[in-house]
């Protein structure tokens, strides 16, 4: 009989639990359905009222509270409720809790990693708190939006060679912008303007009342190396600010032009574009994931070609990435135009930012899910 006094006990604490349980149901049943009814008040808010729009990012998580008080405005603790959103683009969690002491309850939104809705820009969603098992109710409102696209230029360019590309995701309802840096003072020091321009974006964004989590890259030449080195220095993970890149024509292993350039350039930008040099050969290999972050959704093109970057300096196979080739232009890659200096103006290499077949891939890359870098060991 001694050894089952111990079955029995948890038995009997299960019993207690259970009855327990059953008289909390009854407590719920008699305080909402009797003595309350219907004469609780409940209201949902954000904790910052001033957010109207979140981007689509299911780490941009907005934050919540419900308020429930009784006629005479008494805060009312205990008090079980339910969470909903629709239509049902994202998730409210958790989907049912309980005030506090306060009678308050905390939750938050969890908007979807995309706007699966084709060629759509935005939506609507309301939030919605009841009391369970009333017509008790209070919803709020927020605009879902894609990410903000930034687009990187290259060395010696200027945001102007992206107006072409720009116009037409405008167009498409993509909110763009183009940051300038200073790409003579090397890859480095780009993504440190890069960082700096990031973060002033998002509390421009916040002022106006849209909370920004992450932005997409588009990233064409040395600006492609700027984006990895921001993306895979420590003092990033931090941050975790980027979602998707998208390489253009960027020389990954560099480029032979950057040798013919150094007679005309003479600073760090066209050093860190050199085959073999530290920057490739030591320093972004030595980062996060060998330089290409695992967790940011990336995709590759290239102009065929293209007098700066080589299929090969722009391939990212070792991380399990394809790139795709476009037909820009003409093949110049002639020893005569080697030898008289007219391959340093690169046409294809531009070429690639004003073809619009390159634009709706770029558009199509923006709007879907794209593969995620191999992990790798440094």
């Amino acid at each position: 009989m001694k050894k089952f006094k111990p079955i029995l006990y948890g038995l009997g604490i299960l019993m207690i639990l259970a009855l327990l349980s059953s008289l909390q149901n009854i407590s719920d049943y008699i305080k909402y359905k009797i003595f309350f009814a219907n004469n609780l008040i409940i209201s949902i808010s954000k904790v910052n009222p001033n957010v109207n729009s979140i981007s689509c990012d299911n780490q941009n998580q907005l934050v919540l509270v419900a308020k429930v008080r009784d006629i005479n405005g008494k805060p009312c603790p205990d008090i079980p409720l339910r969470f909903f959103v629709s239509p049902g683009v994202g998730n409210v969690l958790p989907a049912q809790s309980r005030t506090d002491s306060t009678g308050d309850a905390i939750i938050k939104y969890i908007p979807p990693e995309q706007l699966n809705t084709s060629k759509q820009a935005e939506t609507t969603v309301n939030i919605t708190a009841s009391i369970h098992d009333t017509g008790v109710n209070s919803m709020t409102k927020v605009r879902l939006i894609r990410p903000p696209v930034v687009l990187l230029h290259g060395y010696q360019e200027h945001p102007d060679i992206f107006e072409g590309m720009k116009e037409f995701l405008i167009k498409r309802k993509f909110e763009c912008m183009v940051p300038g840096y200073k790409s003579e003072l090397g890859v480095e020091n780009g993504a440190k303007e890069l960082d700096s321009y990031l973060n002033k974006q998002k509390q421009i964004y916040l002022a106006n009342g849209i909370q920004i989590n992450k932005f997409d890259i588009i990233a064409h030449s040395m600006g492609g190396l700027v984006a990895r080195y921001y993306t895979c220095a420590l003092s990033y993970i931090g941050k975790d600010d980027i979602n998707k890149i998208i390489f253009v024509s960027v020389p990954h292993k560099g480029s032979y032009w950057a040798s013919l350039g150094s007679n005309l350039y003479n600073d760090q930008g066209i050093r860190d574009l050199t085959p073999d040099n530290p920057l490739l050969s030591k320093i972004l290999p030595s980062l996060l994931n060998n330089g290409l972050n695992r967790f940011i959704q990336t995709g590759s093109i290239l102009g065929q070609y293209d007098e700066v970057v080589t299929a090969e300096s722009a391939s990212l196979d070792e991380w399990n990435i394809g790139t795709e080739i476009f037909n820009v232009g003409e093949n110049n890659l002639t020893i005569e135009n080697f030898l008289n200096g007219s391959i340093l103006d690169a046409a294809n290499h531009k070429n690639v930012l004003f073809n619009n077949k390159v634009f709706e891939k770029i558009e199509d890359m923006l709007d879907r899910k794209l593969q995620l870098p191999e992990s790798k060991t440094n």
